[in-house]
């Protein structure tokens, strides 16, 4: 190698190592920010399939409820295939890929900003501001910017988000294969993203007819054929719905249009013509989405298109207003001026870390593999997986997900045993499975006034369904009940 191009090598390196180093000191600020949880809400769906793919002899009943919808997706597959390579534990594993996931989001979230601002402050300031922000609820959607556990979503939008950096820069070819990557990943989320690739990539200055026949066949309808258990399941997830949202979830919805349209207006006259591109194409994506969810969620007839989810393409959408206003906050207001940038990042940071503990008061904020469990639940189901058979088939309140300090982790997850159905993540995955409502439906109505059951109750779910454990509150209604502690009981049926 000359010394010409050795000189250009590192001149490349040092001019890539300011970003990197920001990407690396923003993912670890996120983390410390949004906190990390194992086996909670969603993941305690995904953690069984997880473990079900490790040990197919875990959860011989009912697996239906978790696997009908985890095995579509590429990151459980990639963290199956890292704990066999590297025999490292499972939840020390998800944390890694959770490391990994939000570093390729804030990545993904900074060569935008490079595209959008030619500052390097800007930047810093547009990335900074929604790694602080990843943990803000996305109007009436139940979505997070990012999730404090690991979630296909993240990987799936940081996928897109580079296939916007891509599309920016009129190389289709790698935003063709961000695309895939991202569906992949999560086959709805990376739906959502392609529809704003083709609005972002269309040249609508020259507009066809045409234009506007592939646009109107951008939310293609999910056909179901529902039934009176399935209509159930779907009422529980109330974000399906708009008539259902209130008026500051609506506000939700509009604010951010204002706003992305009069980004787009500032960073015209900023003369950012990726910024500009990307914020005007964003409003229009949003109008014809949001148009999309309202024909989804708001007739009683066209119920059977719910599980479309049309307005949780407002992930995508606050994720990039965020970064466009970040970007233009540091540029107009922030500047270099260190003691601004404190004014609004230490309030900000502070108040997003509260929440999030708050939210988890009886949980580690970072659980770590090995970690004593905090919280009581999360104890009793432990002591279930190191002390009951892995056949065993356990009943459990249906609502559990919702009594006081469970704070929404997971049974399956956690203690890795079959259970009767639940009111709660399993209605989610009902809800866009239809064939699995009337079992769900059969399971939950048998379970109905769990909390006053007898032990005759429970010997005629015995009869029924072939259970051979329950998790009760209190002192066990009548069973052998090995385990008692704070209020909870884990008790044999015989």
């Amino acid at each position: 190698m000359s010394a010409a191009e050795k000189l250009g090598g590192e001149k490349k390196f040092a001019g890539w190592l300011p970003g990197l180093l920001v990407v690396v000191g923003l993912t670890v600020a996120a983390i410390a920010i949004a906190g990390f949880h194992s086996g909670m809400e969603d993941d305690s769906i995904y953690l069984p399939g997880i473990k079900k793919l490790l040990n197919p002899a875990l959860y011989p009943r009912d697996a239906q409820f978790f696997t009908s919808q985890t095995n579509a997706f590429l990151l459980l597959r990639l963290v199956v295939a890292s704990v066999r390579i590297t025999h490292v534990p499972v939840q020390a594993m998800q944390l890694v890929w959770q490391v990994l996931s939000i570093f390729a989001l804030v990545g993904g979230f900074w060569i935008i900003a490079c595209r959008c601002f030619p500052d390097f402050w800007d930047r810093v300031g547009a990335t900074a501001l929604v790694s602080a922000l990843l943990t803000m609820p996305v109007a009436g959607t139940a979505l997070y910017i990012a999730d404090q556990h690991l979630h296909p979503r993240t990987p799936a939008c940081a996928a897109i988000l580079f296939a916007i950096a891509a599309v920016l820069d009129r190389r289709y070819g790698l935003a063709l294969l961000c695309s895939v990557a991202a569906v992949l990943f999560h086959p709805l989320m990376g739906a959502f993203g392609i529809a704003y690739l083709i609005v972002l990539a269309l040249p609508l200055e020259r507009w066809n007819p045409q234009f506007a026949l592939i646009l109107a066949s951008l939310p293609l309808p999910i056909i179901l054929h529902p039934n009176a258990a399935w209509r159930e399941a779907a009422a529980t997830r109330g974000y399906f719905f708009l008539r259902r949202w209130e008026w500051y979830e609506w506000l939700g919805i509009f604010a951010p249009m204002v706003l992305v349209w009069w980004f787009g207006m500032v960073g015209e006259k900023m003369g950012s013509q990726a910024l500009t591109r990307l914020c005007k194409r964003l409003v229009l994506y949003s109008v014809l989405m949001t148009a999309a969810g309202l024909i989804v969620g708001l007739p009683e007839r066209l119920v059977w298109l719910a599980p479309l989810q049309p307005m949780r393409h407002l992930q995508l959408v606050y994720a990039l207003m965020l970064l466009s206003g970040g970007g233009l906050l540091t540029h107009y207001v922030l500047q270099k001026r260190a003691w601004r940038w404190a004014v609004l990042f230490v309030p900000l940071c502070g108040g997003m870390l509260y929440a999030q503990v708050a939210s988890f008061p009886t949980s580690a904020h970072i659980e770590l593999s090995g970690q004593k469990a905090t919280n009581r639940w999360v104890r009793c189901f432990q002591w279930i997986k190191w002390n009951t058979p892995e056949d065993a088939y356990f009943v459990i309140n249906p609502r559990y997900m919702a009594r006081p300090g469970e704070e929404n982790f997971g049974f399956r997850a956690i203690a890795e045993r079959s259970k009767l159905a639940d009111y709660h993540q399993d209605a989610s995955v009902v809800a866009v499975t239809p064939d699995l409502a009337p079992e769900w439906k059969r399971q939950v109505e048998a379970l109905r006034g769990y909390g006053g059951f007898t032990r005759e109750n429970f010997l005629q779910l015995k009869k029924e369904f072939g259970v051979t454990w329950a998790v009760v509150e209190g002192n066990g209604a009548g069973l052998t009940c090995p385990y008692q502690e704070e209020g909870l009981a884990v008790c044999r049926i015989e």
